[in-house]
């Protein structure tokens, strides 16, 4: 959280994610623990296809939850990512 955010006091609370969201804060209260959880479904490999060595699309999934259990937000974003692949003395 300290990277993402660039804030050397971020940890994962609804006070300080109000900071940048400050609806979390306003509908739940003030410092209630929470949980991310990053995810990743629907992956395909495909080799040496559409000019290029490697592509994989996937979907990423992001969960974040109160320390209770509730589910707050849910978001997928599909990602494609691309790749030429050299190997030397293989």
């Amino acid at each position: 959280m300290k990277d993402f955010w660039g804030d050397q006091d971020a940890n994962m609370t609804t006070t300080s994610l109000g900071k940048h969201f400050p609806i979390i804060e306003k509908k739940l209260g003030k410092n209630r623990e929470l949980n991310g959880y990053v995810t990743y479904k629907d992956v395909q490999v495909i080799f040496g296809s559409f000019d290029t060595d490697l592509i994989v699309s996937y979907t990423v999934c992001f969960t974040l939850n109160l320390d209770n259990g509730d589910e707050i937000i849910y978001d997928e974003l599909k990602m494609v990512t691309s790749a030429k692949v050299k190997a030397e003395d293989d």
